[in-house]
């Protein structure tokens, strides 16, 4: 996640879509590659008899948080940008500071790393 920060960041401020299309595809294939070490964390951590609940429940706040709040927030913070910047301008900035959530998630991530071994279940 913080690896794919940077490359979000520029590929919003990019001024062509020439720019803009390879910084975007280096960001979305490292931003993807959180998932298989945060599911194999995941199941580490609940051992198998509670990883169901736990993969249901990373899934259902990750829709909730993240399929549910952020596009309203990225709308409601574009709407205000849109009054002083234009329309076009106004979803650049909203969409470059949603991502800076990237930092204090890449942040816990590395924190939770720390204590895998000691929290994994036998």
């Amino acid at each position: 996640m913080l690896a794919a920060l940077p490359f979000y960041e520029l590929a919003f401020y990019a001024p062509t879509i020439t720019i803009m299309t390879p910084l975007l595809t280096l960001a979305t294939v490292l931003l993807w590659a959180v998932v298989p070490p945060m599911y194999s964390a995941l199941h580490v951590v609940c051992g198998s008899k509670r990883r169901a609940m736990a993969v249901a429940l990373a899934f259902f706040f990750a829709n909730l948080i993240g399929l549910g709040l952020g596009p309203v927030i990225t709308g409601a913070l574009s709407d205000r940008f849109a009054v002083a910047h234009g329309t076009a301008e106004g979803l650049r900035y909203a969409l470059m500071i949603i991502m800076l959530i990237f930092a204090p998630a890449g942040g816990f991530m590395l924190r939770a790393g720390r204590y895998l071994q000691a929290d994994a279940e036998d």
